[in-house]
């Protein structure tokens, strides 16, 4: 994590980064919601994913293969 990351922006990277081009906004939420999902029980608060702080760990599932 760096300042100012969130789980949206962490998200769109992951997925840049794997498929070499930027995703569209419904394959970032679609991986958004795994990525939230694997560090629930990281969060200081569960219930609020947007509550995250610079240097903390998350799981960072495998993105999904890239879209035909």
């Amino acid at each position: 994590m760096r300042p100012g990351d969130h789980f949206w922006s962490v998200a769109e990277r992951v997925l840049a980064d794997a498929w070499g081009r930027a995703a569209t906004d419904a394959e970032v939420g679609n991986y958004w919601r795994s990525l939230v999902d694997a560090n629930r029980s990281r969060l200081s608060d569960p219930a609020n994913p947007d509550l995250l702080f610079p240097g903390q760990p998350l799981t960072v599932p495998a993105p999904p293969a890239r879209p035909a």
